[in-house]
């Protein structure tokens, strides 16, 4: 296998990382989950904060994705 310019090194870096992400909106969601099991509020009263975190990460991955294309060589 020939690695130019560490290109290679690079894009598998890149995966590395991507592999990864899916875990914020995860961890993101079972904070909020037991924050609301330690106030005893229901899933239907943190609905909207499911729904803030979900929005959020799309918005993150929206953005990576972009300045991964934009900065492809």
């Amino acid at each position: 296998m020939r690695i130019e310019n560490g290109n290679h090194y690079r894009n598998f870096e890149v995966l590395k990382m991507v592999k990864l992400l899916f875990l914020v909106p995860l961890l993101m969601c079972a904070i909020w989950y037991l924050y609301l099991q330690q106030n005893n509020w229901s899933l239907a009263q943190g609905k909207k904060g499911f729904i803030y975190i979900i929005a959020f990460n799309l918005v993150i991955a929206l953005v990576l994705t972009l300045l991964l294309f934009a900065t492809r060589q």
